[in-house]
């Protein structure tokens, strides 16, 4: 089952007529180390916390949509969205609300005015 979770920080300023919004989607996919233990069939231990790998890719992939989301300031945009969806390396059960919390901490540093960030884990 997949989980969503919304941050943002409001001060949207709408117009009497229409509101322009624009998102930026980026996926980031399971590690190639994940692929290749899922290929060997062979087991890993339980991860509760946030990879550095995943936090690394997490922050390149925001600052790459803030920097594309950037380019329509001047488009009369109110407000920006960036939805994440994330197919993380086989969360076990146990751990998954854990490093789902951390993902929505790790993120919470990157909102800002009129930037909403969806995350979706899968």
């Amino acid at each position: 089952m997949a989980e969503c979770l919304i941050l943002k920080k409001h001060n949207y300023k709408f117009d009497a007529f229409y509101t322009r919004s624009v998102c930026e989607v980026k996926t980031i996919n399971f590690s190639d180390f994940e692929l290749d233990r899922r290929q060997s069939c062979s087991c890993k231990e339980v991860c509760y916390e946030l990879s550095d790998n995943l936090s690394g890719q997490l922050e390149k992939v925001i600052q790459k949509a803030t920097s594309q989301l950037e380019n329509y300031k001047s488009s009369n945009v109110i407000n920006s969205i960036i939805f994440l969806n994330i197919n993380n390396d086989d969360w076990q059960p146990e751990a998954q609300s854990s490093v789902y919390q951390k993902i929505s901490l790790f993120v919470q540093n990157f909102t800002k005015d009129n930037l909403e960030i969806i995350i979706n884990l899968t």
